[in-house]
């Protein structure tokens, strides 16, 4: 999750002239010659912030400003030297412990790092001193969604929106909490909101989709992740899953032009590609599978194999199909897909001696038992060897029912007793 951390901000109420006592309850004091070094500080980061840096450290005294902690902490954060922001804010509020804006900026910091429980205790302790704005009831929503506290978030954004009703990161975050907790009726709701606002935010079009899809409206996802191509704001997953929809709807040439698209992007999950991929091979589109497993580039995975050799099996290129498994196998040994297409390839080439042990070596393989045991059971009744193959598929029936399998072991048993 993106925190943007707003840095200098409390500074530049220093800019004009600074009175010795602050008319702010939650903000330390500065005397007119802090008020000086501070400006000076400022001015001297725009071009050089180590330098700034030190000129504090030189000023800064058990007896300053807290004003001049926190401006060190704000410029150590835009250094990304996050142990000494932390230090530098609570040191600040050491000296001055209602210091407000010291708080919430420490807990962002902390948001930063990804100490959430930190950032959380910060912000409560805001909220129940009454002190916390629609700001920090939003950070507080961001930091319970890190801690995959949805509910508690939604109350936070929920406070925040009580505060400020437009206000834009709270109703993100609103969005995401309702789609954790699966209300996608209420995610499509406040999406088509604030898709009205702002049609170009490729996480509004995502979320929707996304909801779409867990209530069963599939022709209402497509329509929504086309829009968001259309608009050109779709990411490479979006696109994947707007050809994964084609692909359902057997629309394959419209899924293969979606695919290539999100492939073209080339920040494209390996998990999406080889959804895609496996979906084009469902519908026997080989040639196009191969295709955009070409354009995968430098990525040595296990499953390319695999489906590349899946491919040459249907192209007829047994030899291709044979390097292709002997390399996966040798990766894997107990790779159940390459094994099962070994056996299949060998029964192919008559050579049903290897093929059995192939199976047979299958069977014992978690997950893969009653493929083996099916093939192997065919492999008999082609011999006419009944009762065999009626021990086979009775064990493949352990491993997983079947209702249609015990049919065809009836009709194996009453060929037997011929």
């Amino acid at each position: 999750m993106r925190i943007i951390l707003i840095t200098l901000l409390w500074m530049a109420v220093l800019k004009g002239s600074l009175t010795a006592q602050s008319s702010d309850p939650f903000s330390p004091t500065v005397s007119r010659s802090e008020s000086e070094i501070l400006q000076k500080a400022i001015e001297t980061a725009e071009a050089d912030p180590l330098a700034a840096m030190n000129l504090l450290k030189e000023e800064i005294t058990e007896d300053s400003s807290a004003a001049l902690e926190f401006t060190l902490a704000n410029l150590t954060f835009q250094e990304a030297q996050y142990p000494e922001t932390v230090a530098s804010y609570k040191q600040a509020l050491r000296k001055f412990p209602d210091f407000r804006d010291a708080k919430i900026n420490l807990g962002r910091v902390y948001l930063v790092l990804e100490q959430t429980k930190d950032a959380i205790k910060v912000y409560q302790e805001l909220a129940r001193d009454g002190v916390a704005d629609g700001e920090t009831y939003t950070l507080l929503g961001h930091a319970f969604m890190m801690e995959e506290k949805a509910v508690s978030a939604e109350t936070a954004y929920r406070h925040a929106l009580m505060l400020n009703d437009e206000g834009l990161e709270a109703r993100q975050g609103l969005l995401n909490c309702l789609l954790a907790q699966n209300r996608n009726a209420e995610v499509l709701e406040l999406s088509a909101e604030l898709i009205a606002e702002d049609v170009s935010q490729q996480s509004y079009w995502a979320v929707r989709a996304n909801a779409q899809l867990s209530l069963d409206q599939y022709e209402e996802a497509a329509r929504s992740l086309e829009q968001a191509r259309r608009l050109g704001v779709a990411d490479a997953e979006m696109l994947s899953m707007l050809g994964q929809l084609y692909l359902q709807k057997e629309l394959p040439g419209v899924a293969v032009g979606r695919l290539q698209e999100a492939f073209a992007q080339g920040d494209l999950s390996l998990r999406r590609k080889e959804q895609a991929i496996r979906g084009l091979m469902q519908l026997g589109r080989y040639d196009d599978a191969e295709q955009l497993m070409s354009e995968i580039k430098d990525e040595n995975v296990q499953w390319m194999n695999t489906l590349m050799a899946k491919v040459k099996m249907e192209q007829g290129d047994a030899v291709e199909a044979s390097r292709l498994l002997k390399i996966g196998l040798e990766q894997d040994p107990l790779d159940g897909e390459l094994l099962l297409m070994l056996a299949e390839l060998q029964l192919e080439k008559g050579e049903a001696e290897s093929a059995r042990l192939t199976l047979e070596r299958l069977s014992r393989i978690d997950g893969y038992e009653a493929d083996a045991l099916i093939e192997m059971a065919r492999m008999d009744v082609d011999l006419r060897q009944w009762a065999s193959a009626i021990k086979l598929l009775e064990r493949a029936m352990v491993f997983e029912e079947q209702p249609h399998l015990q049919n065809y072991i009836e009709q194996l048993r009453r060929m037997d007793h011929q």
